[in-house]
């Protein structure tokens, strides 16, 4: 099997990957990456022959390596860091709205308090005025016998 030619890399050494479920799949025995320039495929079978790896081997390794820099598991399920931000922006959204509604909350409090007050003072000058007048109307005197 040749690994390289100018126009990609081929990677025969994997026969099995995870898929983004963490399952494993069978995958083709080769696989050709396009479009690859001379200077990386020479700098990856240098770096494999240092490793003592096998191009194959080496590159799958290089392709994990990054695809876990690029992907992590939030709540079981793999996210990318483009979604990881957005996640980090939704929440830091919802922290800001939570720090909106405990204010909220607290002046609505404090409102209650207030109207509670106002309602407790008209009542007891209600009160106060019936009790009044009950007071100023005279007595009849049949009401004593």
């Amino acid at each position: 099997m040749t690994d390289t030619n100018l126009r990609g890399l081929r990677v025969g050494d994997a026969s099995t990957a995870l898929d983004i479920q963490g399952r494993e799949v069978v995958e083709p025995k080769d696989w050709r990456l396009k479009a690859i320039d001379p200077a990386t495929i020479k700098n990856a079978r240098r770096a494999a022959r240092m490793s003592g790896l096998r191009i194959g081997a080496w590159v799958a390794r290089a392709i994990n390596q990054a695809a876990s820099s690029e992907l992590s598991v939030e709540g079981g399920i793999p996210i990318s860091n483009c979604e990881r931000q957005s996640v980090q922006e939704l929440r830091d959204q919802l922290t800001l709205l939570e720090a909106k509604v405990d204010r909220d909350s607290h002046q609505t409090e404090q409102r209650i308090r207030e109207v509670q007050d106002a309602i407790k003072t008209i009542t007891f000058s209600m009160l106060r005025s019936f009790e009044d007048r009950k007071n100023s109307i005279p007595q009849s005197p049949l009401a004593s016998t």
